[in-house]
């Protein structure tokens, strides 16, 4: 058997696979000694094109696939034409779940450009945060705080396969204890289609890299308690609850009034 026969042979048992065990680990015994040499993974985005255009239902149906023929029956991964709709289905799932596993993640600086875009992300935000009332953020007043004669925070964003689908605006403050610089997450939020794809970490990540770049003390943000699923995942990263500071905000009229006094 060559190379590319059995290249394939180990893509067929990936996709045959993931619905079971959906990690890249797991199939460290199945894809043998070329793991160790990334070779699976510079295989896996050889065939990312052949993958996407399994996603034609007429493709589908008609089970053409080249990796996916009907030699690919006996492997107990592929299907042939014979098969039933259900069949067909389920492989079509496990394509789609293989193509996802293959997107690529871009964070970047955002741009100008992106200000619209950004406004539209910080705003289902603050709809998923119950607040959507209280979110008056303008395209004028995002760019003039970005990207200004004198810029108030920064921002990233998240590609997912050239689309942006995430982004995290921070701005830095300052420890007197420590006497250094802090870096201080106001947002991050990915977009539901993109998340459980490594969005979220990739942006907590890039955000950590630049806070020690920057000699920063401190890295930190805030939670809505009652947001369980974002809890787990930071504290999954290593971050620890403040519970001993209570934030207190002075805002609006009361911002007015104290500022006269």
């Amino acid at each position: 058997m060559g190379v590319a026969d059995r290249d394939r042979q180990h893509f067929r048992k990936f996709v045959g696979m993931m619905p079971q065990y959906g990690g890249l680990q797991r199939l460290k015994p199945i894809c043998g000694r070329f793991y160790h040499q990334q070779r699976f993974m510079i295989f896996l985005h050889s065939i990312l094109p052949a993958i996407h255009r399994t996603h034609r239902r007429d493709d589908i149906d008609a089970g053409r696939h080249p990796f996916f023929d009907q030699r690919a029956g006996q492997t107990g991964c592929g299907f042939d034409g014979d098969s039933d709709v259900d069949d067909k289905g389920r492989h079509d799932a496990h394509l789609r779940m293989c193509s996802r596993f293959l997107m690529t993640t871009l964070i970047r600086p955002a741009t100008p450009a992106d200000t619209a875009l950004i406004l539209e992300l910080i705003r289902e935000l603050a709809d998923y945060e119950k607040a959507l009332h209280e979110c008056h953020a303008t395209i004028e007043s995002l760019n003039t705080s970005l990207f200004g004669d004198r810029p108030h925070a920064e921002c990233l964003v998240a590609e997912l396969d050239g689309k942006v689908v995430g982004f995290a605006l921070f701005f830095h403050n300052y420890s007197t204890w420590l006497a250094r610089p802090g870096l201080y997450l106001e947002d991050l939020y990915v977009r539901p289609s993109a998340r459980s794809q490594g969005v979220g970490k990739a942006l907590l990540v890039r955000l950590a890299q630049l806070a020690v770049q920057r000699n920063c003390g401190r890295f930190e943000w805030s939670v809505l308690d009652w947001n369980a699923p974002a809890i787990a995942f930071y504290e999954s990263l290593g971050a620890k609850p403040q519970n001993e500071w209570t934030i207190y905000r002075v805002a609006g009229d009361a911002l007015s009034q104290l500022a006269a006094q």
